[in-house]
């Protein structure tokens, strides 16, 4: 039996899921900066370019955007055996790599040593963690929960972001190499958390079952919900899972899955997937906080160390506002969420807009509110829901491969948006921002007619969404709009409509003998 039963278990589960989004947070802040502008960020110190010889802004661009196209790749990658290995073994083989890729980094001294710890650290490291902590967690979630504690999860991504920032700005008046070394070093402490906890708790209840350990899945559910195996609300909970997954075994299970219907529309549930993701990026966000110290700075003529102050507090606020997101997502629904705050992003990206052409220190402040309220319109829509998304929405079969290709959506579109910054805003000033006050606006037909409701929601019960005839590629009917308010109840339903279902599909398949 396990050490830890019912919430505690669920705890231990959701601390080492903590740690490697905490991981996540940290490791895209640590290396942030501004080189052009020389603004933040250790990569600007004068130790850490003597140590990699001195190089221009195009090899130290290389060497903080590398990592992104690195935890493409690992997603990429974990699509392929993520299914195979399970949710905590990838987690524990992603957080093990990145410890080497991070000692790689720390020890460097020249840029094929740091070119190589950032590569490992993103592809089989991040890439991979990033890909297997939501699904992990949503998995063994209750319904009601999965948004609420999915939201204390992007709290702490942001957690780690913040402690990046404020590390970075504290180590920056040091003078030898550890001004650089102990920031990208600290990163061990999540990495080895969230390994050494992951190897001694159980896989998920559904992957277990998915892979022909049935008892095993049914011990670890009964010690999720600290109940005894018989207990009534157990045995329809597992029903439930057995269901649907009876359902989807039917047809191939591998990563090419994701390109057929499989009877649950699986490829359309993918590319739904993928596409949350990309908007995400598309928001503007990377944006947004990579030039806030600028704006601050030159636009506003606050002295520089206070510009990195303010920028400072700017990423506290984004950690602040991102609490309320633990009250509004289960109660409002992602849906609600996603269009609301879209209409806010898009305001925000036009006053900044308006701000910066009128570069007055007036329109300065104003364009400080805009993106103090821009982070907050951001995390209480398209920050924690996106991630959380992902998972519910895609069949078992296709979980790991969908949650993995919709993350690389995320990590090439932060790449994309990147590399096109600089030459956008150095062609296209203040109108830059308009293209993404133009995309936000975008998205809320999008949302509107192709993102079915998940709150509250069983994740088998969003299969019925898709395989229902009445629901095409649009997804306006009520049940598809709707947040459930009762978990319990709406577990009945599904366990007997899954279960009509799978009649169903063996009578037609005998009939088809």
């Amino acid at each position: 039996m396990y050490q830890y039963l019912g919430r505690h278990l669920t705890l231990a589960i959701t601390s080492v899921c903590s740690s490697g989004f905490l991981l996540f947070g940290y490791d895209q802040g640590v290396m942030s900066g501004n080189y052009n502008n020389h603004l933040l960020g250790i990569i600007t110190s004068s130790t850490f370019l003597d140590a990699m010889g001195d190089p221009d802004s195009t090899i130290v661009g290389t060497i903080v955007s590398i990592f992104h196209i690195g935890a493409f790749l690992g997603a990429i990658f974990t699509s392929i055996v993520g299914e195979r290995l399970g949710r905590r073994r990838t987690l524990i083989c992603g957080t093990a790599i990145d410890t080497v890729g991070a000692i790689l980094q720390c020890t460097s001294y020249g840029q094929a040593q740091m070119f190589v710890g950032r590569i490992i650290s993103g592809l089989a490291g991040i890439g991979m963690v990033t890909s297997a902590v939501p699904v992990y967690q949503s998995e063994v979630l209750k319904a009601g929960t999965r948004g609420w504690v999915g939201a204390c999860l992007l709290s702490i991504v942001i957690s780690g972001l913040v402690l990046a920032y404020w590390l970075d700005y504290g180590f920056s008046f040091a003078n030898s190499s550890i001004q650089w070394r102990f920031p990208i070093a600290f990163q061990l402490v999540f990495a080895l958390y969230a390994g050494i906890g992951a190897l001694f708790l159980p896989d998920t209840p559904r992957w277990l079952y998915g892979h022909s350990q049935v008892d095993e899945s049914m011990k670890v559910l009964s010690a999720l919900r600290n109940l005894p195996a018989n207990d009534p609300s157990v045995q329809l909970e597992y029903a439930d899972t057995a269901a649907a997954l009876e359902l989807e075994r039917k047809e191939r299970s591998d990563w090419t899955g994701v390109f057929r219907d499989g009877g649950v529309k699986g490829n359309r549930r993918v590319l739904l997937a993928m596409g949350a993701q990309l908007m995400q990026q598309a928001t503007g966000i990377n944006v947004a906080l990579f030039y806030a110290p600028t704006i601050f700075e030159k636009v506003i003529g606050m002295p520089h160390n206070l510009a990195l102050l303010v920028a400072g507090a700017l990423q506290t606020w984004w950690l602040i506002s991102s609490f309320l997101t633990w009250y509004l997502i289960d109660r409002f629904g992602r849906r609600k969420l996603y269009m609301t705050m879209a209409v806010g992003m898009s305001l925000c990206m036009t006053g900044l807009s308006i701000s910066v052409w009128k570069n007055t220190h007036a329109s300065g402040i104003g364009a400080t509110i805009c993106l103090f309220m821009f982070e907050a319109f951001f995390v209480w829509g398209w920050h924690s829901g996106i991630w959380i998304y992902p998972p519910e929405i895609l069949p078992f079969k296709l979980r790991a491969q969908g949650s993995a290709l919709s993350t690389s959506m995320n990590w090439i579109g932060s790449f994309v948006i990147g590399e096109v910054s600089n030459p956008g805003f150095a062609r296209l000033g203040y109108r830059f921002y308009i293209i993404f006050a133009a995309f936000n606006l975008s998205f809320i037909p999008i949302v509107y007619f192709f993102y079915p409701e998940t709150a509250g929601k069983t994740l088998e019960s969003v299969d019925l969404i898709f395989v229902d005839g009445r629901y095409k590629w649009s997804h306006l009917h009520k049940d598809a709009r709707s947040v459930v308010r009762n978990a319990d109840q709406h577990l009945g339903e599904t366990s007997e409509k899954l279960r009509l279902k799978e009649e169903l599909a063996l009578e037609s398949a005998a009939h088809v003998e």
